[in-house]
């Protein structure tokens, strides 16, 4: 399993509460990275993972100079990859139903337009760093060990944030007491107090 399919899985799994099947084969030599079922919402999803490092969708030049589709275009994940008989026929044996959402994980997004183009065919597009993030934010939350590599790594950045912010809290405590200290020497009021206290170089206003 590809470790961006493993992200995706638990993404779903602990942020949207979904059970997951991943890698589903399909006919045709095709294949599935992700689908979610939410149980209680009876909601469907089928996520496809496209995170090669440097690489965004294509919307701006969909065609090969032999006229064929460039395989980091939109329309390449809507027919090859969701739209496709035997994606689709896969996918209504597990969920018995058409009406199923679709979602594109990506390396990154660097033109608000590739959201509204993906819309437009049915797809969601997500960056894996989004997906990462809110798998971080459900770890805050539930606060508690995990034996699963993913899940682990994700929990160590986790700590490292709260770390950062206890150390940026501490620092700014440290520059506001030095600050307050050198105001105290030099007489001014209390930083932060409303009241100020006029004082002239040359000493006492008459």
């Amino acid at each position: 399993m590809e470790p961006e399919v493993h992200v995706v899985e638990r993404w779903l799994q602990f942020s949207h509460q979904c059970l997951t099947a991943t890698n589903v084969k399909a006919e045709g030599r095709r294949e599935i990275d992700v689908l979610g079922y939410n149980p209680r919402s009876k909601k469907g999803v089928h996520v496809e993972c496209s995170c090669k490092v440097g690489h965004f969708i294509n919307i701006r030049k969909p065609f090969t100079h032999n006229g064929k589709v460039y395989q980091n275009e939109l329309r390449y994940f809507l027919t090859e990859k969701f739209a496709h008989p035997d994606v689709e026929k896969t996918v209504y044996q597990f969920f018995g139903t058409t009406n199923y959402s679709r979602t594109l994980v990506v390396w990154g997004i660097s033109d608000p337009e590739e959201n509204y183009a993906a819309s437009q065919l049915g797809i969601q597009l997500k960056s894996i760093y989004e997906v990462m993030d809110e798998v971080r934010q459900a770890i805050r939350i539930q606060r508690r060990g995990h034996r699963d590599d993913v899940l682990r790594i994700l929990e160590f950045l986790v700590k490292d944030d709260e770390i950062l912010e206890k150390w940026e809290a501490q620092m700014q405590d440290d520059v506001m007491a030095t600050m307050q200290a050198q105001s105290d020497a030099l007489g001014f009021e209390k930083i932060g107090s409303h009241s100020s206290r006029n004082v002239s170089r040359k000493g006492s206003a008459p």
